[in-house]
């Protein structure tokens, strides 16, 4: 692409929990390329404690940064619409589809990611966008392997 004289990624550091950031973000894309082709949703976070001791806090800030900012960022299909194609991907996880204890606001979450990226997907069909989500199983990264050993060490097994 640089050949070419373009530039095809662009990151902007933001706080999803602020909306007018997120339209910030989409009004410079505008400015700078003129059109969003691909949206990747991929920020999330988690917290790990049992429901009655969740604290409401960390509920709010999960369900905001990993289900309602996908909402927002779906600013992008009216960009999308006007150049005749797009591709959003939501990045949910394996979770959506099975339960694990102490994870109650991140599995509720991406269960809702799952249902927002179908409703969507159906919205937007005609409009040559298209809407789909990833679901991955465990990634190697520091959070989940202390969740997988104290998940071993909370039953018992090695």
């Amino acid at each position: 692409m640089k050949e070419l004289g373009t530039r095809a990624v662009f990151y902007q550091g933001i706080n999803l929990e602020k909306p007018d950031e997120i339209h910030s973000m989409f009004e410079r894309i505008i400015k700078e390329f003129g059109k969003i082709d691909i949206l990747v949703n991929n920020a999330g976070i988690q917290h790990v404690a049992a429901i009655d001791e969740f604290p409401e806090d960390k509920w709010e800030q999960i369900l905001c940064i990993d289900l309602i900012a996908s909402f927002y960022t779906t600013y992008a299909i009216q960009i999308m619409k006007k150049n005749g194609f797009g591709r959003i991907v939501n990045i949910a996880s394996a979770y959506a589809y099975v339960a694990s204890p102490f994870k109650s606001a991140y599995v509720a979450v991406k269960y809702c990611i799952l249902g927002l990226t179908k409703t969507v997907a159906l919205e937007v069909a005609e409009n040559n966008i298209t809407v789909n989500a990833i679901c991955p199983g465990y990634v190697n990264i520091p959070l989940v392997r202390n969740q997988i050993a104290d998940t071993a060490k909370a039953r018992h097994i090695s």
